[in-house]
């Protein structure tokens, strides 16, 4: 919340900041991200600053009374940092602490054409490939068994 007030009007915690918050990912050891609406050149040490004037009200909201990006926005501005693993691992937390799950993230990608990360988002999304997962052993498990050719049963058909 500090970092937020330093930067002013509009700043939100984005990035890994808001997927450290959101308990979906981790924080950067590089500092805390904000997001600013502003063309500014604010600068604040410990505190790397992105310049979005395109975020829209959708894509914020309020947590622990904290301006943060929402969960879609968080998931879509890490897409483009993280790999495949990487990202479906933060729509496994995302879907077990009850934040979006994979048919309302689908919606919500459909309503951000053009929007950085969403065709790599969707592509992950695919329908055909992409399996939510409990552990971090199951979903590195999922590739190998593909690749054996083993059948991957939906859940609950098992």
């Amino acid at each position: 919340m500090a970092a937020v007030l330093a930067c002013g009007d509009g700043a939100v915690l984005s990035h890994s900041s808001a997927a450290a918050l959101w308990r979906i990912g981790f924080e950067e050891r590089s500092g805390i991200e904000l997001s600013l609406p502003s063309p500014s050149r604010r600068r604040r040490p410990g505190i790397r600053i992105h310049r979005r004037p395109s975020l829209q009200e959708r894509d914020i909201t309020a947590e622990y009374g904290i301006p943060v990006t929402t969960p879609v926005q968080t998931l879509l501005d890490l897409t483009l940092r993280l790999d495949r693993l990487g990202v479906e691992r933060m729509i496994n937390e995302a879907d077990r602490y009850n934040l979006v799950n994979p048919p309302q993230l689908r919606r919500a990608l459909d309503q951000r054409p053009g929007q950085k990360g969403v065709a790599l988002l969707r592509h992950i999304l695919d329908r055909r490939t992409f399996r939510l997962t409990k552990e971090e052993l199951e979903r590195r498990f999922l590739p190998l068994a593909a690749q054996a050719g083993l059948p991957v049963l939906s859940p609950g058909s098992g």
